[in-house]
This record gives structure tokens, C-alpha cells and sequence, in this order.
């Protein structure tokens, strides 16, 4: 479950729990209800019974896992930036003609190797997850006052018990009791600090930034295309350009050819074709083969190469079940 389904669960659990009271309401003020009205009511309580809130701890474990994988991204691209500049710095200086070292051919070629090993991670799966961090970001932000608000007199609190302990007057049981609870509560909380706010709003900048993007960029394609319809502009230049734009476009957009994997679930794009899905290691050492044994047998690997996993599924074609 991503970060945005978890918030959009809680959601959705308190908008039937604010039905079912208002239903309730409704019943106890003496408002004749007909009986269609009761069984609406049955249907949202069996609804709600199957529904659970996931805590803050759950979506705070996501939020964590998410920072994780998009730190690794970040650091990943990063080297691959900086490997491609050192390459370039090393070529020019052999090109040149300065002399240099047996031992200087030998770190290009071991950076080149790194580099030939290495993967850049797409735009668009990047800001995927920035994507999703900014949801959890923006309630962060939005709760962080009331955090450190409970922070502060949880904190205060404490401090008072251990004066009053240091000062050696008799106090009760109780009171070392609300003590310890206190000190639980407190090693649970973490106060706010200006640097996770600022590093938050980098994050949901960085999303709005991106999202204005590809908002210019599909005017821009709209506007190409309604001159080109009109016969404004027209021959190979406005064709390329408008390609070019539609390639920029699908670049910044979230992949729907792409299997995400993660700790707790595959993400599989309609655009995924059966061959991707045939031959990826993951997917296959999750199903233990059944899926790939399933797929090999479907016409020949041509076919496969083109045939996408939603097509097969809107098709309804033998094959699919």
C-alpha cells in the first residue's frame, strides 16, 4: 500500500463512520425512515467492519522506507553524474596530448566499468516517490505545531516530576507512575525541528515545480496540434517538434511500462508487456515460476514483446485468465 492509499483509507474509514453517525442520528430523533434507510445502514456498519485506520506509526514506517529508496535513487543518478564528468575530465586530458600515467588509463577504464554497471533512474520514478513523500510532507507540516506543542508539555512535565524527586519531598506511587508514563510518551514524540520543515517543503516544491511543467508542456502540445489541424504550421520541422514535446512529456509522466517492486507488493503497469513480466527475476522468484511457465506457452516471443498486460485484460483473450 503506497503512502497516498493509506491517507485516502483513513479517509474513507472516517467519512463512513461520520455516515453511520449521522444515519444514527437520524434513527434516534424519531424521523420515520423507511426500511430501505435501515439497510443502508446495516451495508455501511459491514463495510466499516471490515475497514481498519492504519496509524501514524504504520504511515511514519512507509514514509521511512519511501525516504530510504529515494535517497538511494538520488545518490544513484548522482554518481552516475559524477562518474560521466570524471570520464570527460580524464578524456580531455589524454586528448590534450599532456603526458600522464599508465596508472591514469587504468582509473578511466575502472570508472567506465562502474559506470557500464550502473542504471540511471527515470525522472518520472523518482518523482513518483517525491510524489507520495509530499502527502505525507504536507501533514506533517500542517500537524507539526500541535506536535511540538505536546512535545513541550509532555517535556515540562517530566521535568517537574524529577525536580520534585530531586528535592526530596514525599510523593505517592502515583506520582512516580505518571513520571514513568510520561517518560514513555515522551522517547515516542519528536519535536518538529526547522530543518524537516524546510527539507519537507524542498520536497513538495520540487512536486509543484514538476507538476507546472507538465502543465506547459501539454498546453504546448495542444496549442502544436491545433495549429497543425488548422494548417497554421505544418511540414516536417512542426511534426519533429511536436514529437519532440510528446517525448518530454512521456519522460516527466509516471511510467505505466515499468514493474515496480518494493517490501510489500509489485506495481505493474497496464503498458507492461507479457514478455517483461515472463523474464523478470523478481516477479518470478516471488511466484516461484508460475507465472513465467504460464506466459511461455502464449503464442511465440514476438508476440509477447508487443503484448501489454492491460491489452490482455481489456481483451479478454483466452490466454488471459
Amino acid at each position: 500500500m503506497t503512502i497516498s492509499e493509506m491517507y485516502e483509507n483513513n479517509k474513507n474509514v472516517k467519512d463512513l463512520e461520520e455516515e453511520i453517525a449521522n444515519h444514527n442520528a437520524v434513527i434516534a430523533s424519531g424521523k420515520k425512515v423507511g426500511e430501505m434507510y435501515f439497510e443502508q445502514l446495516k451495508s455501511m456498519k459491514e463495510k466499516y467492519s471490515s475497514m481498519s485506520v492504519i496509524s501514524e506509526k504504520q504511515i511514519d514506517d512507509k514514509v521511512n522506507e519511501y525516504e530510504k529508496k529515494l535517497d538511494e535513487y538520488e545518490k544513484n543518478n548522482n554518481r552516475i553524474n559524477e562518474l560521466s564528468e570524471l570520464i570527460e575530465s580524464h578524456n580531455a586530458m589524454v586528448i590534450s596530448g599532456r603526458q600522464v600515467s599508465e596508472g591514469y588509463f587504468k582509473q578511466i577504464e575502472e570508472y567506465k566499468k562502474e559506470l557500464a554497471s550502473m542504471r540511471e533512474i527515470p525522472h518520472n520514478k523518482i518523482m513518483a516517490y517525491k510524489r507520495e513523500l509530499a502527502i505525507a510532507y504536507k501533514e506533517k507540516i500542517k500537524s507539526a505545531p500541535e506536535i511540538n506543542k505536546r512535545y513541550d508539555e509532555t517535556k515540562e512535565m517530566v521535568e517537574n516530576h524529577r525536580a520534585m524527586f530531586a528535592s526530596g519531598r514525599i510523593v505517592g506511587e502515583k506520582y512516580g507512575e505518571q513520571l514513568v508514563n510520561n517518560e514513555n510518551k515522551i522517547s515516542e514524540l519528536k519535536r518538529v525541528s526547522k530543518t524537516d520543515i524546510d527539507k519537507w517543503e524542498k520536497v513538495i516544491e520540487d512536486v509543484e515545480k514538476d507538476d507546472k511543467e507538465i502543465g506547459k508542456l501539454k498546453e504546448l502540445i495542444e496549442t502544436q496540434q491545433s495549429l497543425m489541424v488548422s494548417g497554421i504550421i505544418g511540414g516536417k520541422d512542426a511534426v519533429k517538434k511536436q514529437d519532440e514535446l510528446k517525448r518530454q512529456l512521456k519522460e516527466r509522466m509516471i511510467s505505466v511500462k515499468e514493474i515496480e517492486e518494493n517490501d510489500d507488493e509489485f506495481r505493474i503497469g497496464c503498458m507492461v508487456t507479457l514478455r517483461q513480466l515472463e523474464v523478470h527475476d523478481g516477479f518470478n522468484q516471488y511466484t516461484g515460476g508460475c507465472v513465467k511457465e504460464a506466459l511461455r506457452h502464449i503464442v511465440g516471443v514476438q508476440f509477447r514483446n508487443l503484448a501489454t498486460v492491460g491489452g490482455s485484460i481489456y481483451g479478454r483473450y483466452g490466454f488471459s485468465d
